[in-house]
Formats: structure tokens, C-alpha cells, sequence
């Protein structure tokens, strides 16, 4: 009983130390900073303290800005050896697993092509869906990915802000990696789907709010959300975050004449394109029953939309120095 109090014990004071390497069997070490505790072998210490200040710094990015409740410690896993696949994973609560061959694949990607900084970011983004959307089979592959490669660019971009280029164990100017990297990538011709997904979650967060984020997501956790058909689920839970059903488009300020027209194209295709509401055919018009709006292609006029008009809106502002009482 004694030895077994002791072990325990023993346990309880290696779990309580913070920012100290501290040998363990087999080889395998314990480095604790604040939220993070990272077990290593065949790495060096300094290089785990990186692990750790980085997770350390991405989970502040998710508490602070976007209100996600992650778990007061992340644990992670360093297994290096020759031999090793290279992988960085998670479990879907509190722990990393991360796989490589040596240390000098911890190396910036210039050097050793891996992306190991982001990489953690994007998992512990994984970790701030996962724990409150545990049913996310309605989700596809490039949704979930989508979002973690969103939210782990805008963590990179933090992670420098608190740390600066020392925050990794081989000092380099990561900010590149992260939203920098994204609007490269959603830049280019033809994004992929991951790409485009996380510029739709971060249109998301734009229009509600980083801050309703971690709400929407628990709403979307207590949902039953049909797999054939998660539109109808997900809206509602997002009218419940944002009651206005309106949802407004920011645009660069243009001068408009006294007549204009809005055009509106979402580049459908099969598989995907965008639900838009109309009201009831319009009545007397200047253009007769059908209203005003029209249904075209790209670069044609169109033709009268016979069912009503579409619920788009401009909004307008009156310009700075005009005067009403002149105009």
C-alpha cells in the first residue's frame, strides 16, 4: 500500500509542476506550461516547450475571441522515431497526438514542408467544434476541415501577436501560415473545398458575431439535425443566436445614380447553390405585374421574375455632404 501511495503521489506532483522537463520511464518526458501538458520522446525539451506555448497561446485565441469552453489542460503526445508516419490528430476532447520521424521535422515548412505550428492550431480548432457538436455526421469532410483551417489561421495570427517569431522552437516569421496563407489560397482560380468552406465559416463569423460562434455551435449540438436535410435544423438554431433573419452584406461605398440595378450571382451548380426568398407577385408596377426583379444568366438582362421580387434589399446611405433641403 505504501509503494502504491507513493507512485501516486509521485503522480499527482509531476501533473501540479509547471514549465519543467521532467524524466519519466521509458524514455518518455513531461513538459507543463499553463493549459498545456505535452509527454515526449526522442524530441528535446525546448521543442516540447514550443509545443506547449503554442497550444497554450491558440486556446487563449478560442476562449478569448470566440468564447469556446476548452478544457483547462490539452494534452499532447509527441511519439519521434525512425520509421514514424507523420500525423497530427485529435480525439475530439482534450488530447493531441502528434507522430514524427525526427526533430528536425519540427523545422519550418521553408525547410521541412510540415506546417507543424498551424497544425496545432487547426487541431485545437477541431477540439473547440468537436466537444460541443459530438453528432456532427451531417457535416461533410470539407465543413469540418473548413472550419478548423479557419479558425486555426486566425489562432497562428494570434499566437504571433502574443509571442512573436520566438513562439516556435525555430524562430521564423509564421504569420504566413495563417490567414495570410487562407486569402492566398482563396485567391487562386479554383480554391479547394476546404479552402471554400473555411471562407464561408469565416463569413459566418463575420455576420454573427466570433462571439456567438461557441452559442451557435452548442445549439447545433442539442439539435436534432436530419442528415439528409441539416438546412432546415441549423437555421433555425442560427435564428435563435441572431433573431434578425435579415442578414446584411457589407460592400466598398459607391456612388449610385437615381436608378440602379443589384445583381446578385452565387455560381450554382448541381450540388450547391443559395436559397433565395421572394415575396408575392407585385401588382401595378412600371413594369406590370411581374415586379422588379429579374432571372438571368451572368452579362444578360434577363427577363421579368413573373412570381414577385426577390427579398433583397439595398441599403443606402445618404452621402456626406449632401443636403436635403437643397436636393
Amino acid at each position: 500500500m505504501s509503494r502504491i501511495a507513493t507512485r501516486l503521489g509521485m503522480s499527482v506532483v509531476l501533473l501540479l509542476a509547471t514549465g519543467q522537463a521532467i524524466a519519466q520511464k521509458d524514455g518518455e518526458q513531461l513538459y507543463r506550461s499553463d493549459h498545456a501538458l505535452v509527454r515526449y520522446a526522442g524530441i528535446e525539451p525546448s521543442q516540447a516547450e514550443a509545443i506547449a506555448r503554442v497550444v497554450d497561446a491558440s486556446r487563449k485565441v478560442a476562449v478569448d475571441s470566440y468564447h469556446f469552453n476548452l478544457p483547462q489542460t490539452i494534452s499532447v503526445t509527441v511519439d519521434c522515431g525512425p520509421g514514424n508516419k507523420v500525423r497530427l490528430f485529435n480525439d475530439g476532447q482534450d488530447r493531441l497526438s502528434l507522430s514524427i520521424r525526427s526533430p528536425e521535422q519540427l523545422k519550418p515548412p521553408s525547410e521541412s514542408g510540415i506546417f507543424h505550428l498551424y497544425g496545432l492550431c487547426h487541431e485545437v480548432g477541431h477540439l473547440a467544434m468537436y466537444r460541443v457538436i459530438q453528432d456532427h455526421h451531417w457535416l461533410s469532410h470539407a465543413g469540418a476541415e473548413g472550419w478548423a483551417h479557419f479558425l486555426g489561421s486566425q489562432m497562428v495570427d494570434g499566437v504571433y501577436d502574443a509571442l512573436g517569431e520566438s513562439g516556435w522552437c525555430y524562430p521564423y516569421d509564421y504569420r504566413q501560415d495563417g490567414t495570410a496563407r487562407l486569402d492566398a489560397q482563396l485567391s487562386e482560380p479554383n480554391p479547394n473545398k476546404v479552402s471554400q468552406a473555411a471562407g464561408l465559416w469565416r463569413e459566418l463569423a463575420g455576420l454573427i458575431g466570433s462571439e456567438r460562434i461557441a452559442p451557435l455551435f452548442e445549439a447545433w449540438g442539442e439539435a436534432e439535425v436530419d442528415p439528409a436535410d441539416p438546412g432546415a435544423a441549423l437555421r433555425r438554431a442560427l435564428l435563435e443566436i441572431k433573431e434578425d433573419e435579415q442578414v446584411a452584406l457589407r460592400t466598398e461605398p459607391i456612388e449610385a445614380p437615381t436608378r440602379f440595378m443589384i445583381c446578385v450571382g452565387f455560381n450554382p451548380t448541381g450540388t450547391k447553390g443559395v436559397y433565395v426568398f421572394h415575396d408575392a407577385a407585385a401588382g401595378d408596377t412600371e413594369i406590370g405585374r411581374e415586379g422588379q426583379s429579374r432571372v438571368g444568366l451572368p452579362g444578360r438582362m434577363g427577363n421579368p421574375m413573373s412570381e414577385g421580387d426577390w427579398l433583397i434589399r439595398a441599403v443606402i446611405d445618404q452621402h456626406e455632404d449632401a443636403d436635403a433641403l437643397r436636393e
